[in-house]
């Protein structure tokens, strides 16, 4: 016969070091604050029922992935998501020096076609 101490006893407990949603994105932002390979402030964070959704814009992708590295292994985290998109600023001087050469190439052409129609005139 089964006696009260026989039987399984089932507890719910939560367990230590989770907090509120506030808590977690509070936790998580100043982590990515924390880290080395990120620069300050374009991720955004929200928590719902634990999950993490990171947003913001990187100029890298191992920018992207080391913000989710770095959030989901804190206490309270169920998941994450990361809509981070990685978006490379625009180098001036790249596209400057793209157009001088175009120009370039443009005027040496129209210099060699004028000067083949001169030489076919005479």
């Amino acid at each position: 016969m089964k006696t009260e101490s026989d039987l399984p006893v089932v507890m719910k407990v939560k367990p230590s070091g989770l907090g509120t949603d506030a808590d977690v994105a509070r936790w998580a932002r100043n982590y990515l604050s924390w880290s080395s390979c990120l620069p300050n402030g374009p991720i955004r964070v929200v928590v719902e029922a634990g999950w993490i959704t990171l947003s913001g814009d990187v100029e890298w992708q191992f920018q992207r992935q080391a913000a989710t590295d770095d959030v989901r292994h804190l206490s309270g985290v169920v998941g994450v998501t990361n809509r981070v998109a990685v978006r490379a600023p625009l180098k001036a001087n790249f596209f400057k020096c793209d157009l001088e050469a175009a120009l370039r190439r443009r005027a040496l052409a129209d210099a060699e076609t004028s000067r083949q129609t001169s030489t076919a005139q005479t």
